[in-house]
């Protein structure tokens, strides 16, 4: 099929799949029971300084379960921790591969740009879980370029791999602060919200974008 000449990029989380919105929602989906944490002294900022570690690269899935375990001060033992983890990823909306194959055959590079750590990574492309995140084009992510949205370098990594130009991308992500990001460095983005199907709004997005195309 004869490329048109653009690139849609998905993010991850809530846009191709379903995730746990929280930590609690996590539990459930790993069959671990849910307990307190957040009296615990500067416990979530240590999640948070390991998790962004974790998406960077810079440690390892083993070495973030130690941090969790230590931050929360053993509420949960490092192999739930890992358990946990592991389960904030979960099913891959319904439709998303033919979505994919629509976008495909329409003559669409497609592509994904995600904050995710190594562990997550080869479950979306090694499992068999995922098949419209294992048939797009490109694989970018944050642990693997060293970068994390919304900073503007991995954007303008992606552009460099993809040999494209922001205007030449179609760019779909839940978070505004990372589509914000991804027009500061020129792409056509949209953010996805809650509360109704993501294909039809990247859908509607499309064909939009195709009319303006057709009539600038």
């Amino acid at each position: 099929m004869h490329k048109n000449g653009y690139i849609v990029i998905f993010d991850l989380g809530r846009v191709m799949i379903r995730i746990a919105d929280n930590w609690q929602e996590a539990c459930e989906f790993a069959g671990i029971e849910y307990r307190e944490y957040n009296n615990i002294p500067e416990a979530q900022n240590g999640f948070i300084a390991a998790e962004d570690a974790l998406e960077r690269g810079y440690i390892t899935f083993d070495e973030m379960a130690v941090r969790f375990n230590k931050y929360c001060n053993g509420v949960y033992s490092v192999e739930e921790i890992k358990k946990i983890y592991l389960s904030i990823i979960n099913k891959e909306f319904a439709g998303m591969t033919n979505f994919v194959s629509f976008l495909k055959n329409s003559g669409y590079q497609t592509a994904c740009l995600s904050n995710t750590c190594d562990t997550h990574w080869e479950q979306f492309l090694h499992s068999g879980r995922y098949p419209a995140i294992e048939m797009l084009d490109t694989h970018l992510a944050s642990h693997l370029l060293g970068v994390r949205k919304p900073e503007e370098a991995i954007y303008r990594k992606a552009m460099e791999i993809l040999n494209c130009s922001g205007k030449s991308i179609i760019f779909f992500d839940d978070k505004s602060e990372n589509v914000v990001g991804a027009m500061r460095c020129g792409w056509n983005a949209m953010q996805i919200m809650p509360g109704k199907s993501s294909i039809e709004q990247m859908q509607s997005y499309i064909s939009r974008f195709e009319k303006y195309k057709k009539n600038p």
